[in-house]
């Protein structure tokens, strides 16, 4: 599952855009479909908080088909279990708004951290930066 945002990540990865080399992608599949993907990225100038050493789990998408059904959470939960004992910290960031992914999250055993907000440089968000501004309410 080549995909354009996939195809980013492998040249951020190629270009060693990332603090490190420990990117990568589950992908799940119903046969030769696929139905999910998690993707797994060191950091890099859009996430200054984090280590050398931390990965986060991200662009994570399920196929609306298959929506529901504890995918996210269980993929989530499962690249954790390998990366957690490896990295330093293992972040998953989300809008504030999307509860779909808040909850996959939560099911998996990650817990709010922090919330925090996207800057823009030179105008853009695409260029900008995620910044944490206060503890987690809950």
């Amino acid at each position: 599952m080549f995909t354009p945002p996939l195809a980013v990540w492998w040249i951020f990865h190629e270009l060693h855009v990332f603090r490190n080399r420990r990117y990568g992608v589950l992908t799940v599949y119903d046969g030769d479909k696929p139905i999910h993907r998690s993707v797994v990225t060191p950091g890099w100038f859009r996430f200054p908080f984090m280590a050398v050493d931390d990965l986060q789990i991200g662009d994570t998408w399920t196929d609306p088909d298959y929506r529901g059904r504890g995918i996210a959470s269980e993929a989530i939960r499962k690249v954790a279990a390998l990366e957690r004992t490896t990295c330093g910290r293992l972040w998953y960031l989300t809008e504030e708004a999307n509860l779909a992914s808040i909850r996959a999250a939560e099911k998996a055993g990650l817990s709010r951290y922090r919330i925090g907000h996207r800057t823009r440089r030179l105008g853009l968000r695409l260029l900008g930066a995620f910044v944490p501004t206060r503890e987690s309410p809950g």
